[in-house]
């Protein structure tokens, strides 16, 4: 304590005064002390329990006490820690480190846990003793939970106990876990494969988020295992695999456990795909790919094929379907409200649609998330595990500050669209379960985080070349309309799995508030094309794109290789339908715009026509099978509607910037493919008869899709 020099009082009165409030903060301790509010040797200070309550052990208690003896002290303080009528703020925190009996010996106090664990009669009572011991001396967990496991008859403690093994990464629970793998308990199985995984290498952040950017309320408690009662905080373990100490006076912002790869014997890998693939319950199957995401085979093949198709109108881009009731009703509506999310988005501390056809040689475990770039969805299916969010930093005046993380993507808000539940992220069992998004720090003007894109997260999806016996395809509707969802299952790709539904591909669509990288516009024959900015500024205030933060991502793994790679041109397919006769001619669209006469050029009639789109999406990587695929589920939009459009393909730089995705495994092949459909009102018929140049005038194709308010995409 330093005291400001002052003329008028001399050094000996300073050093009085200095004495003086050193007096009187000893006797605060010494009080404080006194009435059994602190204890500066231990962090188990707690209220003096009732009198009613049954008293504490001594501290100088006798080392050689009988087995009794030490089952009545470990149900003592079991009966005080478990008193509901102890209320503590930092329950999840700072009680993590009472110990059960003051100023008593490390190891004796090991043994008085190890009693509490293995024979109180309750399962509550058991996991409190193993509360304890995570928070205390989690170096130790192995040693007393790995016997201890094998006696356990309650299901949960048991599978608690296995989750807690994994957490540690110590080799000397290997032989614990595999055991468990053949458990007669579903649960328990499920939690050794999840267990087995984490000892090799978690396959996504533990904790999702940072204790420094955890919230208000709940969110101030400790990253815990949520499904035992009670509740389970494992930061003594976080932080012993982080800073090698238990200590709480020690954090980083990349506060974690950390994730090097342990090397284990490859027979842990087959024993964990087996059960993935011939699992009994969906539970374990879905930890058994939580464990293989980060543990791929030496060698695979994994081709991951999309495309997409958006319909630009009026300059505004779409993911666009052409009416809603055209979507099976088994597929999962993802229409919650933006704002639902904006509590996922870091405030600023102020310093001044689409198919993926996913192809595999082998059974695989994939953790797939993407993004609808100034979009969200509306639809998914198979049933994702969570949506995912970017956040980007607004710049403006101050009174800018007060904006809503929703503002941005509000409009594409849809109450027709019902919205997804249980969601989930990383492991279930742990808590915090979703990630956060957005800086957390800006320099000068730096508002608010806004979340300027929205998606999807499928983060163990289990791919199998052949389908497994429990996948179960959904049965699509007889009617019509919904004969595009079922000819899509005849491209011969991969069966995919996600929360125990099955598919043979991966769907979601949404709008987006982007434009198409080109305008077209027709005059007679010439189209003429002007380039515009994909991603305008739509928002008051500068928008910018942040990197994202390290926790906000997606374990390391590869996005997807486009092939070809980027050109300094978009082909393009100019089609004309009138009377059922079909026309088509292919266009070069240069990128810095530019026109282009049809009559210059030879068309494409009939079939011709189909083969020049098969060919131009064969050109960017889609297999033939795949292509067909597509043409099958537009071929009367595009070929059989009478009207004039304009099919403009994406580069795959393109299709990055408006679907950005990230795969882990890394895919090894690939190609992403979109077509911008543009739709014309005004007729080219090159001397053709005036009947048929009635035909279509004064219809628009683009009505039905204005009908339903936003455009969706269509696979």
């Amino acid at each position: 304590m330093r005291l400001r020099r002052h003329p008028w009082i001399s050094p000996r009165g300073r050093l009085a005064i200095l004495g003086g409030v050193l007096a009187l903060a000893a006797s605060a301790v010494a009080a404080c002390q006194a009435a059994g509010l602190c204890d500066p040797a231990k962090e188990d200070a707690a209220p003096a329990a009732p009198s009613a309550a049954p008293s504490a052990p001594t501290p100088n208690a006798d080392e050689s006490a009988s087995a009794e003896d030490d089952l009545k002290i470990a149900a003592e303080w079991v009966t005080r820690y478990l008193d509901p009528s102890r209320k503590n703020l930092f329950d999840t925190g700072w009680s993590a480190h009472w110990h059960v009996a003051p100023d008593t010996p490390k190891e004796r106090e090991i043994a008085l846990l190890t009693v509490a664990i293995t024979q109180l009669p309750t399962a509550r009572e058991r996991t409190a003793g193993l509360r304890r011991l995570a928070g205390l001396y989690p170096e130790s967990l192995t040693a007393i939970v790995g016997p201890a496991v094998a006696k356990e008859k309650d299901p949960t403690v048991r599978a608690v106990e296995i989750l807690l093994m994994g957490l540690t990464r110590d080799l000397a629970a290997l032989p614990v876990l595999r055991r468990h793998l053949k458990d007669t308990d579903a649960s328990v199985r499920a939690a050794a494969a999840d267990a087995l995984g984490i000892l090799h290498r978690p396959a996504y952040r533990i904790p999702l988020t940072s204790p420094w950017l955890m919230g208000s309320g709940r969110e101030r408690g400790e990253p815990s295992i949520a499904v035992s009662d009670p509740p389970i905080s494992i930061e003594s373990i976080i932080r012993l695999s982080m800073y090698g100490t238990t200590s709480p006076k020690v954090l980083e912002m990349d506060h974690r456990i950390k994730d090097e790869p342990i090397n284990l014997d490859p027979e842990v890998r087959g024993e964990l795909e087996k059960v993935m693939v011939d699992g009994e319950t969906t539970a374990e199957r879905e930890a058994a790919a939580r464990a293989l995401v980060a543990w791929p085979p030496e060698k695979y093949r994994l081709r991951v094929a999309e495309w997409g198709i958006w319909i630009a109108s009026e300059g505004r881009l779409q993911l666009a379907q052409s009416v809603l009731d055209e979507i099976p009703a088994f597929v999962h509506r993802t229409g919650n409200p933006v704002g639902e999310f904006a509590n996922r988005v870091n405030p600023i501390m102020f310093i001044t649609k689409p198919i993926v056809h996913v192809t595999a040689d082998r059974p695989l475990a994939v953790d797939l998330e993407v993004h609808i770039e100034l979009g969200r969805p509306w639809f998914a299916y198979p049933l994702p595990d969570e949506f995912s969010l970017e956040a980007r930093t607004r710049y403006g005046p101050p009174w800018h500050m007060d904006a809503k993380a929703d503002s941005l993507l509000k409009p594409l808000d849809n109450d027709q669209v019902a919205p997804l539940q249980d969601l989930r992220e990383g492991y279930p069992w742990l808590w915090p379960n979703h990630r956060r998004y957005g800086a957390t720090g800006g320099g000068m003007g730096a508002c608010s985080n806004e979340i300027a894109a929205m998606g999807l997260r499928w983060q163990s999806l289990i791919i199998c070349p052949k389908a497994a016996a429990w996948m179960k395809l959904p049965e699509v509707p007889e009617d019509p309309k919904y004969r595009w969802w079922a000819g899509l299952r005849a491209v011969s790709a991969s069966f995919v799995s996600s929360r125990g539904e099955a598919e043979r591909f991966l769907y979601y669509d949404g709008p987006t508030l982007a434009n198409a990288p080109v305008k077209a516009t027709l005059d007679g024959d010439t189209l003429t094309f002007t380039p515009q900015e994909m991603f305008p500024t739509l928002v008051t205030g500068r928008l910018v794109r942040s990197d994202r933060d390290p926790e906000c991502t997606v374990t390391p793994g590869g996005t997807p290789p486009n092939v070809p790679g980027p050109t300094a041109w978009w082909a393009g397919l100019f089609i004309r339908v009138v009377g059922g006769k079909t026309t088509a001619w292919p266009v070069a669209v240069p990128v810095d715009g530019g026109r282009v006469r049809l009559s210059e050029s030879r068309p494409a009639a009939g079939a011709e026509a189909e083969a020049a789109l098969l060919g131009m999406l064969t050109e960017a990587g889609l297999t033939r099978e795949e292509a067909g695929g597509l043409i099958g589920c537009w071929r009367k939009q595009f070929f059989q509607t009478d009207g004039q459009r304009f099919l403009l393909r994406l580069r795959p730089s393109d299709y990055e910037a408006m679907c950005p995705m990230t795969i882990q495994p890394a895919a090894t092949e690939g190609a992403r493919v979109g077509l911008v459909l543009m739709e014309f009102d005004r007729l080219y018929l090159p001397n053709a008869p005036a009947a048929e140049t009635s035909a279509l005038q004064g219809k628009s194709p683009l009505e039905e899709h204005r009908r339903i308010g936003h455009g969706l995409s269509r696979p």
